[in-house]
């Protein structure tokens, strides 16, 4: 698994092992000066009742014909969208929404790991720092994505799968230049910005069971616009 930045200061890896027992581990550097090291840990079988921690993450089922957990436990996909929450909702917000819809037996919850276009209200937080007053998409904000793992981690313990959103239409070139209104642009990604902004949405959350969506609202119509989702999708999957 890969490493993430957290707060400018440490390298952090979240693992999710997927049965009981001693696990070795060993890190790779990727620089000279990195320090080779290993160890282990021992793992308990689950005691959570949320189901994706007990069966494992979503794969497709053997008929082909919708989603099963790791061990070939059958899901029903019964999610409900909240996009803008990341940016918009507070604390306390994100916690009645979560034990609510947990409680009505949702188990997936749809958000966009950036902030969502038509959401009311300016958001109360920004996913990137400003490099010369400009947002520079290599410079995640650490306190908006220390937020973001709080809420993905309580969804989960909550027992809902997280299915994020990596790139919604206005973070590219060219895609819905048709849209009847005015829509504001984040970026837009390049292909080196958007693979290293998909590869670190992976370390951080696929710890937690996630499930990748890699573009939102795109008409597909614009190549350079897909070539963009194309290339996060490959960053997931690598």
């Amino acid at each position: 698994v890969s490493a993430f930045l957290d707060m400018q200061s440490a390298w952090r890896v979240r693992f999710s092992p997927d049965e009981p027992g001693t696990w070795a581990w060993s890190l790779l550097p990727q620089a000279d000066e990195a320090m080779p090291a290993s160890g282990s840990i021992d793992v308990a079988p689950a005691t959570t009742s949320s189901a994706w921690r007990r069966h494992g993450p979503l794969t497709i089922h053997s008929s082909a014909r919708g989603f099963a957990h790791a061990d070939g436990t059958p899901v029903f996909w019964l999610a409900d969208t909240v996009w803008a929450a990341p940016a918009h909702a507070t604390a306390k917000e994100w916690q009645d929404y979560v034990a609510y819809r947990a409680g009505q037996g949702f188990n997936v919850v749809q958000i966009n790991a950036l902030p969502q276009w038509d959401a009311s209200g300016p958001p109360l937080r920004e996913p990137f720092q400003k490099t010369d007053g400009k947002e520079d998409l290599t410079r995640p904000d650490p306190s908006y994505f220390a937020t973001l793992d709080a809420m993905v981690a309580s969804a989960a313990d909550a027992g809902l799968i997280p299915a994020i959103v990596v790139v919604w239409f206005e973070n590219t070139p060219a895609d819905n230049e048709d849209w009847p209104i005015t829509v504001p642009r984040r970026g837009p990604f390049t292909d080196q910005t958007v693979r290293a902004f998909a590869r670190h949405l992976v370390a951080r959350y696929e710890a937690f069971g996630a499930v990748w969506i890699a573009s939102g609202d795109s008409g597909f119509r614009s190549p350079a616009s897909v070539a963009l989702y194309d290339a996060a999708a490959e960053a997931i999957v690598a």
